[in-house]
């Protein structure tokens, strides 16, 4: 017959570790929940500024709706890195896409 005293224990530990995993449930659909509106926010935000970055953006906001799926996320973002890349000095980007592919450490005025 098992100990109360070690069932108890165990009972007690197992609450602890139920509660732990429904707290990081809680975070993780939080922070998935910021991604998709930060996400949507600067696709929304970006969209028509360059014609080049209308299907990457939209290929983004498609990982993001409804389930998310990391997969189509990361290849999204990927293109979208590489589009941007693109539109980086010497191509003379449209002025609200310069804030975008600007290094941080110039000024958009001075450039």
């Amino acid at each position: 017959m098992p100990d109360p005293t070690q069932v108890a224990q165990w009972k007690d530990k197992y609450g602890q570790l139920i509660g732990e995993i429904e707290h990081k449930e809680e975070q993780y659909s939080a922070q998935k929940a910021l991604l998709r509106r930060s996400v949507s926010g600067v696709a929304i935000a970006a969209s028509h500024l360059d014609t080049r970055l209308d299907n990457p953006l939209k290929a983004i906001c498609g990982a993001v709706g409804g389930k998310l799926d990391s997969r189509r996320l990361k290849d999204g973002l990927e293109n979208l890195s590489e589009t941007l890349d693109s539109l980086g000095p010497g191509s003379d980007p449209p002025g609200a896409v310069a804030l975008l592919v600007a290094p941080p450490n110039r000024s958009i005025r001075n450039s």
